[in-house]
């Protein structure tokens, strides 16, 4: 009975709380480390992978962008623009490319360009119906005629260019300007073209008269001095 109350003094000593009580503060300051620690490592890869959704949500908006800028949307152009602009921008050099400046385009093999390139965007392969939604749309042929004949170029005189102020190479955002021409746009270029033909007339009718005049001028000159030449024997 003694030995029992002694072991069970010795088990309640004021050591042997406090050693109790040691432990069991020790185990709960390292189950709150183990739980702070899996709490920052939580809180760092939350953080490690928002910053990552960031920065690929911004490479994301910035791809868009450029393509925006370099690719037409072919949402808000005309389709027949569109495929123009890639036609051009895709085509080999060698038939068809932008002009040095990109403000214009060149068709350097007419032929070729018809049977191999229209096809492929426009299911036809006549340039005279490509040319005219050209300028249906506003855009105008340009055409480089030597003023000398020492200035001639064999090799660049089939080339044809168009020009539109809105399409160019390095800004297709550009092309949501370009409108179709109405009927009323035709119409004044078909009154136009009249004015250009008759002004063309009327320029031959004055050459022609100009011409008649220096004529009858030299005839007349050249009948006076034969006259004047005659007085001039008959006084002698």
């Amino acid at each position: 009975m003694n030995k029992k109350l002694k072991s069970e003094e010795t088990q309640t000593s004021p050591m042997n709380r406090l050693a109790s009580v040691s432990e069991q503060y020790r185990s709960s300051i390292l189950a709150e480390s183990d739980n702070s620690y899996v709490s920052a490592l939580s809180t760092v890869q939350f953080l490690t992978s928002r910053k990552r959704n960031v920065r690929e949500s911004s490479d994301e908006s910035l791809e868009k962008t450029q393509k925006k800028k370099l690719c037409p949307n072919t949402h808000q152009l005309p389709m027949f623009l569109s495929k123009t602009y890639h036609l051009i921008d895709r085509c080999d050099p060698e038939i068809a490319t932008w002009s040095s400046s990109g403000d214009s385009f060149v068709i350097k093999n007419v032929d070729h360009f018809a049977a191999y390139v229209l096809p492929k965007y426009f299911k036809h392969s006549n340039f005279s119906s490509f040319a005219r939604q050209l300028n249906i749309y506003g855009f105008r042929k340009l055409t480089a005629e030597p003023i000398r004949s020492a200035d001639f170029d064999a090799r660049t005189a089939n080339y044809v260019s168009f020009y539109h102020e809105k399409f160019k190479r390095e800004s297709p955002e550009l092309m949501k300007d370009i409108k179709r021409a109405t009927k009323s746009d035709h119409q004044s270029k078909d009154d136009m073209c009249s004015l250009k033909t008759e002004i063309v007339h009327l320029k031959e009718i004055i050459t022609r008269m100009s011409n008649e005049y220096d004529r009858k001028l030299a005839e007349m000159k050249f009948e006076f001095n034969q006259k004047v030449t005659r007085l001039s024997f008959l006084r002698i």
